[in-house]
């Protein structure tokens, strides 16, 4: 292997992705104007524009916790218009533009969306995990997390040292992944609901009041950078593996997120023909076409943990190739789950279209010609 390696990676986002701040505004902030959401510089419109009277009388409006930017009868709509810090794109359903809603802000360099590399890496060190586990692991897998001993399940596969585990001897510290470049056009504001399963009633079901709203990178392409700085004669002394030097390899990591993402989606769709939603059944086996050894998908965004999505799903596979039920009891046991609930308890959706959030394709294909089918 040649060090350090250095990979320039498009990625095609399909659906759309929030990767959240701990930012938020409200109707206290922003102004739905045609088919935009205009976030107000609030501090600048007060310092430029109000006399001392009407200031005032701002103050006292917007200590209203329902008080809307809209209800400003005696401020010109294009005067406040002016004052926008930025706008999206509206996607949500008309009770947004009702009422107060308060807005999850998405990650941003100088108001501009971006994925961080954190949350890429992340995504992969997932699809890592999952395919590093083999399927004769999976009964010693399920008695680790019988005990909640989930780092050890992790540091089997990425740390040389178990009595020192720290950041110095994980492997995934030599995979280096720059945030993403800025999305420079207008973001998208989706209105995002979590749909439930009945197993019972065999219906899915949502939660208006769990209902968000959230910033989204749309359908574009970005680009990202990999690098892997690992030199064996080095690091000889941290002890890695032959299989955890392995993990450092362009190919693999694309056939991982090959994989993974292939299961996942083989999983959705099995999950969504039981409960007839055909449309998303029809969605998932669109998006299975995206899916290439050289081309894969990467899902990324919340809820998309290490733990709760590999384990299951590696543990589900088996099932399926075992004929066992592991997966149906685990879960109950595992992660406390009533007997009318499937795992995982929810899946996010957008309002409009019933797009699932997160799922986007790196592009290898300048760097691996090869094509595999699974």
């Amino acid at each position: 292997m040649k060090n350090p390696t250095k990979y320039e990676i498009p990625i095609n986002i399909i659906t759309p992705i929030h990767i959240g701040s701990i930012d938020t505004f409200s109707a206290n902030e922003y102004l739905f104007l045609d088919d935009k959401v205009h976030r107000i510089d609030i501090v600048n419109f007060f310092n430029s524009s109000l006399n001392n009277r009407n200031k005032e009388k701002f103050i006292k409006l917007i200590q209203d916790e329902n008080f809307k930017l809209s209800d400003l009868k005696y401020i010109d709509v294009d005067l406040l218009k002016s004052f926008s810090k930025y706008y999206l794109i509206d996607k949500c359903s008309e009770f947004a533009k009702d009422n107060n809603v308060q807005i999850e802000c998405a990650v941003k360099s100088q108001n501009k969306l971006y994925i961080p590399g954190s949350s890429i890496k992340g995504a992969i060190k997932t699809a890592l995990l999952y395919n590093c586990i083999k399927f004769n692991q999976v009964p010693d897998i399920i008695n680790k997390v019988l005990f909640h001993d989930y780092g050890s399940i992790i540091n089997d596969y990425f740390i040389s040292s178990h009595e020192n585990s720290t950041i110095f001897n994980n492997i995934l510290r030599f995979l280096q992944i720059e945030d993403s470049s800025n999305f420079d056009d207008a973001p998208h504001l989706h209105e995002v609901i979590h749909w439930y399963v009945d197993t019972e009633k065999e219906k899915m079901f949502y939660k208006k009041f769990l209902t968000r709203y959230l910033e989204t990178i749309p359908e574009s392409t970005l680009k990202t950078t990999i690098r892997m700085n690992y030199k064996k004669k080095f690091f000889e002394d941290l002890n890695f593996s032959e299989s955890m030097e392995k993990i450092l390899d362009v190919n693999i990591i694309s056939e991982s997120l090959f994989l993974f993402a292939d299961d996942l989606i083989n999983f959705e769709i099995d999950f969504f023909s039981e409960f007839n939603r055909y449309d998303l059944v029809e969605f998932y086996e669109e998006l299975m076409k995206y899916n290439h050894y050289n081309k894969p998908l990467i899902l990324l965004g919340g809820a998309n943990g290490v733990v709760s999505k590999n384990i299951y799903l590696k543990i589900y596979e088996y099932d399926k190739q075992n004929d066992t039920h592991f997966s149906e009891n685990y879960a109950k046991l595992l992660f406390d789950f009533d007997d009318d609930l499937k795992f995982p308890k929810s899946r996010r959706f957008t309002y409009k279209n019933s797009e699932p959030l997160g799922w986007a394709q790196l592009d290898f294909s300048s760097y691996i010609k090869c094509r595999r089918k699974k």
